[in-house]
């Protein structure tokens, strides 16, 4: 008789070998990616209860109504996570501790993405503005603005944002606010609520309190309501830990999927014959997933090839030939200056303190309820025939080598709307962005328009009693040599990478139609901030107007149900328990890793009954 460690050995080399091995369902949307621009897809696609839906996560659980379970010794009474704490932001990211949490593949550890169910909406600020109504144009935006409001005030339904963050409605960190509002005040600043209809469509020379989707001191971002709202419909599924590693498609008609776990096996996700596959992966990430299923330009997907070890990328005569896939990829540009003031008092994050954490653990109140930014001011600027926008953001504490020193504050001087572009395509062996060294002020009109940006905000806070921290003189030379000194800093407020552009526009390069649908490609969409050919405010709400677009697209043209006929149907989404195939949706208190475990278990490994005889005769072996 064989050895039992032996013939176990054969046994699981047979239940391994024949990779990828296929999930027992067929879909009729497999989203890629949790983000705010595919929750929010997915929750409105599942309220039609006859289109069945998979949104694949690579990360792991994260806020405590997903199962997160990441609890600091200070609200293990309370359950919340890391994610559901504001306070807990800057010790959130940029941490060896939570690499778990990170986009795994990007190696410039400037770039903190989050890969987590609700992507970055769980790890970041949870500042939340609506776009000015001009923004459809300078982007040529397939959609107008009342359209763009309408689905605004769609997914407003199901969350709320605010200016006063901690639970009892009262603002707190205000000493920087002050200081810098009163130097605004100086040269003609106006105080505005930032989301307001004129607010937003007069942004030149206003400033207000941030607003932010934050309730009751907790996060309220798409991983906690729209995750809370479809998480029980029978045609919803959610898997985490599943990293998608192409799609499967040929002459850009998809049929499926693959997914890798984390133990490392691949699996096969079949689409119905209707079925259309939704990337909302984030503008970093989604190119990589076209090009890596052959969809993409020529010189990537023929590199891809040669390289050997893509195994989505197919043979050449089943690419889609996409030249903009992963260009014109774009950040907001961004330098921090810090001051001191007598009047400031810093308030710490990383170092947790005490009184402010004993104040939140009580009741959810106080400055642990913000996640950092205290003002937000916006200006506009022409240089060389261009229109720049500008943006302050106010943090309450230095930065860099300033952070820990006394009576300082921070001003975050941003181009909304940069000028200069970069791509991600394959370097070597593997993917990198960025591969042309150009995403930060490489025009010199980017140049020039930070420069005069730099020197008007730093004289303001200086005119007014601050002290910069930069430099001893705000001489033109010295801040062209500091904005120099300072470039390249991350925003994360990227987009670019596969933009859309109105159907009339005769735009050549854009990536996807006015539909979102990846050009060339008869059924893959894209679902994040890649569709944005321009930059504008933090983009966080606009990613989430783009997952309710998306859905409304998808349903129209896939299932040709219209946008009036999928409000109607919204309040009859199924919400009864189980699932499809005994697949669990994922719910609150951890059923989500159950989801993930479950299909695994449940693979289908190509025709069993080939294998039968051979496991059978093993196990006689064995005893």
């Amino acid at each position: 008789m064989a050895p039992c460690g032996l013939c176990a050995l054969l046994l699981l080399f047979l239940l391994t070998v024949q990779t990828p091995h296929a999930l027992g369902d067929a879909y009729d949307v497999v989203i890629v990616g949790s983000g705010p621009g595919g929750m929010v897809a997915a929750e409105f696609l599942t309220r039609q209860s006859d289109v069945s839906v998979l949104l694949l996560e690579a990360g792991d659980v994260s806020l405590q109504v997903t199962g997160g379970t990441d609890v600091p010794s200070y609200a293990s009474s309370l359950g919340f996570t890391l994610f559901d704490i504001p306070g807990e932001f800057d010790n959130t990211i940029y941490n060896s501790e939570n690499e778990a949490y990170r986009v795994d593949w990007i190696e410039l550890s400037t770039i903190w993405l989050g890969k987590l169910l609700g992507g970055c909406s769980s790890i970041h600020a949870a500042q939340y503005f609506r776009t000015p109504d001009d923004y459809v144009t300078k982007a040529t935006w397939p959609f107008s603005a009342d359209e763009v409001n309408g689905g605004f005030d769609a997914i407003e339904k199901l969350f709320e944002y605010t200016e006063t963050p901690s639970a009892d409605g009262e603002f707190y960190l205000l000493e920087a606010y002050t200081i810098v509002s009163s130097a605004l005040e100086t040269v003609g600043y106006l105080s505005k609520t930032l989301n307001d209809k004129e607010a937003r469509n007069s942004k030149n020379g206003t400033f207000g309190h941030p607003p932010y989707t934050i309730k009751d001191g907790l996060r309220d971002s798409p991983a906690k309501t729209f995750y809370s709202a479809m998480k029980d419909r029978e045609n919803f599924h959610l898997l985490v830990n599943s990293k998608v590693l192409y799609i499967q498609q040929s002459q850009g008609q998809a049929t499926g999927i693959v997914y890798q776990n984390e133990s490392g096996i691949s699996t096969e996700v079949a689409l119905t014959d209707r079925g259309v596959v939704m990337v909302a992966s984030g503008a970093l990430s989604t190119p990589q997933v076209l090009m890596q299923s052959g969809i993409g330009p020529q010189d990537q997907l023929t590199a891809l090839k040669a390289q050997g070890s893509f195994d989505g990328i197919g043979d050449q005569t089943t690419w889609v030939i996409n030249e903009a896939v992963g260009k014109t990829v774009f950040d907001a540009a961004v330098v921090y200056a810090s001051f001191t003031h007598s009047g400031m008092k810093p308030f710490l994050n990383t170092k947790r303190p005490k009184d402010a954490i004993a104040q939140y653990v009580k009741n959810q109140t106080g400055a642990w309820a913000i996640p950092g930014p205290v003002l937000t001011a916006y200006e506009a600027m022409e240089i060389d025939g261009r229109e720049y926008e500008f943006q302050t953001t106010v943090l309450p504490h230095g930065f860099g080598d300033d952070y820990e020193t006394d009576a300082a504050y921070t001003l975050a001087l941003l181009i909304n709307n940069p000028e200069s572009r970069d791509s991600i395509a394959l370097d070597g062996d593997a993917f990198n962005v960025a591969v042309n060294g150009s995403w930060y002020l490489s025009t010199p009109n980017d140049v020039a328009a930070m420069e005069a940006y730099a020197a008007k905000m730093i004289a303001t806070m200086t005119d007014a009693g601050s002290k910069f921290l930069g430099s001893s003189s705000g001489s033109g030379v010295d801040i062209s040599q500091w904005v120099s000194d300072n470039a390249g800093s991350v925003s994360h407020h990227f987009g670019g990478s596969c933009y859309t552009a109105a159907d009339d526009a005769s735009d050549a390069s854009r990536c996807a139609d006015a539909s979102f649908k990846v050009v060339g490609t008869q059924n893959v969409y894209v679902s994040d901030a890649s569709l944005m050919k321009e930059g504008t405010v933090n983009p966080y709400g606009f990613v989430m107007y783009i997952g309710y677009q998306a859905a409304q697209n998808v349903l129209k043209q896939a299932f040709s149900i219209s946008s009036e006929d999928s409000a109607t149907s919204s309040s009859s989404a199924s919400n009864s328990a189980g699932s499809r195939a005994g697949l669990s949706p994922g719910s609150s208190g951890g059923s989500s890793r159950a989801a993930s475990t479950s299909a695994y278990v449940r693979v289908v490994l190509g025709d069993v009954s080939l294998l039968l005889p051979i496991v059978l005769a093993l196990s006689l072996l064995c005893n």
